[in-house]
């Protein structure tokens, strides 16, 4: 994971968070499209351009996972750690979605990982 970004970051005042981003099921569209047609699909589709052609059908989700960085942490890595397994838990979860991955307190719970949060 790069984090020479996050790391300029934490010199800085004030809070800022990280995000992982996942393109849902981008293997069949490389597969299905080609890898041309997989990049257009990330320049235009992705990117928030529109397009003709028969690309133009292609329905795009994208799976985030989230984190702030906490005052406390001095290098980036726990939080891109924590954003990375939030991504996870989306995509494990069915994708086409965000989740936040928490700074650990103590007797916190995750509310993603409680089954009970859904009900």
């Amino acid at each position: 994971m790069e984090s020479t970004s996050a790391k300029r970051m934490l010199g800085k005042k004030g809070p800022f968070s990280l995000c992982m981003i996942d393109v849902d099921n981008f293997k069949g569209i490389n597969d299905g499209w080609g890898h041309g047609g997989g990049d257009t699909v990330l320049r235009e589709r992705v990117a928030g351009l529109r397009f003709d052609g028969p690309l133009a059908d292609i329905r795009v989700t994208v799976t985030i996972g989230l984190a702030q960085v906490h005052p406390t942490e001095t290098e980036p890595e726990p939080a891109l750690r924590r954003a990375d397994e939030a991504l996870y838990r989306g995509k494990r979860g069915g994708r086409n979605v965000t989740l936040a991955g928490l700074f650990p307190a103590e007797g916190a719970v995750d509310p993603v990982q409680r089954k009970d949060s859904f009900s």
